[in-house]
């Protein structure tokens, strides 16, 4: 998504590996709870390329959460200028829930933002 000048993502999906080596990237657990589907060119890497981008090209990166659906494509696209989770998520990401795998965001530096009560939001 492109905003007044940004340019935002809004997760990373997949990662590239998912194509070839699935069980290998995603470890049992997550390969059996979320077998991924994938083709190599819906890999961001590859819509990048088809827009002419590089990742160091990506003003910020949203992590809505960090499930491997959402985050197992990362590592690549780590030249962001910004890659942002909630503090919530990311301190629950610490713990050893198996919906987690820390090797997705290795070596990646993550600024948090602390969540803030909305009263315009269906949820708060």
């Amino acid at each position: 998504m492109e905003n007044q000048g940004h340019r935002v993502l809004i997760d990373t999906g997949w990662s590239e590996a998912c194509v070839d080596h699935p069980l290998s990237h995603l470890r049992f657990g997550l390969w059996f709870a979320s077998e991924p589907v994938l083709k190599r060119e819906e890999a961001i890497p590859y819509q990048l390329q088809k827009l002419s981008l590089k990742p160091s090209d990506i003003d910020a990166i949203v992590l809505t959460h960090l499930d491997c659906d959402h985050v197992s494509g990362l590592r690549p696209l780590k030249e962001a200028k910004h890659i942002y989770c909630s503090k919530e998520e990311w301190q629950h990401a610490q713990t050893r829930d198996v919906r987690y795998r820390k090797a997705f965001w290795e070596g990646v530096h993550i600024e948090t933002v602390s969540m803030k009560k909305d009263t315009s939001s269906p949820f708060g």
